[in-house]
């Protein structure tokens, strides 16, 4: 198996700006893997935030989901941990490990992650954004063709997210 290291990675100014007063309505462009070239290599460009981390990592099936091979770098006092992988391929399964300031690691799904594996895992997976292919076409031109349901019945559901809390 191919052994991955990571290097540190820029941030554009701007958008840890944007991300610090809290109007970064983009994240996802800036937080979780996305594929990335970097001093002429090809790979995958990871940011997550951990304010309150000692150590962030990633692990995944590529490095036998190992603790402390592939550490993110801090970014400034932004709190977001940033890292280049060059030579990671897309498809593969990752998580990001966190080291808590009293020594505990836990691994956890990337939350800007653009693919996960099917549960039960709950890995993510390296992946471009705007890579998967919708397979609704037919419904929409049908739909689209049907015009403006304005005379049929509806049903609107309200759903408290809170509710389904364990």
């Amino acid at each position: 198996m191919k052994t991955f290291s990571t290097h540190p990675v820029f941030l554009e100014p701007f958008d840890l700006h944007l991300f610090g007063q809290g109007t970064h309505w983009e994240l996802y462009r800036m937080l979780g893997a996305h594929p990335h070239t970097q001093d002429g290599k090809e790979g995958f460009r990871f940011a997550v935030w951990a304010p309150n981390a000692k150590k962030v990592c990633i692990a995944g099936e590529f490095n036998y989901w190992t603790w402390d091979e592939l550490p993110l770098y801090p970014v400034g006092s932004s709190g977001i941990w940033a890292g280049f992988i060059p030579g990671m391929p897309k498809g593969k399964l990752y998580k990001i490990g966190v080291q808590a300031k009293n020594g505990e690691i836990v691994y956890k799904t990337d939350p800007f992650a653009f693919a996960c594996e099917y549960r039960p895992g709950t890995a993510s997976v390296t992946t471009g954004l705007g890579e998967y292919h919708w397979g609704d076409a037919d419904y929409l031109s049908r739909r689209a063709a049907l015009g403006a349901h304005l005379h049929e019945p509806i049903s609107i559901y309200e759903v408290h997210l809170g509710s389904w809390r364990r």
